[in-house]
């Protein structure tokens, strides 16, 4: 379906870029006077879930932040299922004060972003920071230690292949810092390709899954 020049996926990502605070909170209704200067953590939570989902990491972990800022300033607790965007205490009279729901629900989305990516750390620069097959591949390798599923992790990692079968230090895609990529190839080349622990650890995977 397409929305005027966009595409409705397109438009959507658009229309909450445009409606997250500096702060990292999403306004639930930037245009209805109710609710745009809310953030509620039940709804901010599946918003971020959508936007890790369709690649918008740095969105999604600003509101992360957002609610981890809003928990810290009160550690006690309890909290208010929405606050202000700028993370202060809810002054309105609001019955549904009190949706337990949305704590958890943002600690799942954060744990679902966590776990479909493969980064060092959330600011590695090195090469614009990719995503590394030898992390894939230790998270598998994890999993399966635990009982857990890690097929993914191994089709990720056959993914990363070039057509010569050669496995690289980390992918292209989903870069945190793509700004960062062309300076590191001006210093010192293209990426590292073939790594062979990137390789180890595929062949190590395959093992543990009974490949």
């Amino acid at each position: 379906m397409h929305v005027g020049v966009l595409p409705l996926h397109e438009r959507s990502v658009e229309i909450i870029r445009a409606g997250q605070a500096e702060s990292g909170a999403y306004s639930a209704a930037p245009t209805f006077p109710v609710y745009r200067d809310y953030c509620w953590f039940r709804d901010g939570s599946f918003i971020a879930e959508a936007m890790s989902r369709v690649g918008e990491a740095e969105s999604a972990e600003r509101f992360f932040d957002w609610c981890a800022a809003v928990v810290r300033a009160d550690p006690r607790g309890p909290w208010d299922t929405r606050h202000r965007l700028d993370g202060a205490h809810d002054p309105v009279d609001w019955w549904p004060h009190r949706q337990y729901d949305g704590l958890g629900l943002w600690v799942w989305a954060m744990r679902n972003h966590v776990a479909l990516r493969y980064h060092r750390h959330a600011d590695d620069e090195y090469y614009g920071g990719g995503e590394w097959p030898v992390l894939a591949g230790l998270v598998g390798w994890a999993r399966c230690l635990r009982g857990l599923e890690a097929s993914a992790q191994l089709a990720w990692t056959e993914a990363q292949a070039a057509d010569d079968g050669a496995l690289p230090e980390q992918s292209g895609d989903r870069l945190l810092r793509p700004e960062c990529y062309a300076p590191w190839v001006e210093r010192w080349g293209p990426p590292a390709s073939p790594l062979l622990w990137s390789h180890a650890m595929y062949l190590i995977l395959r093992d543990a899954l009974g490949a």
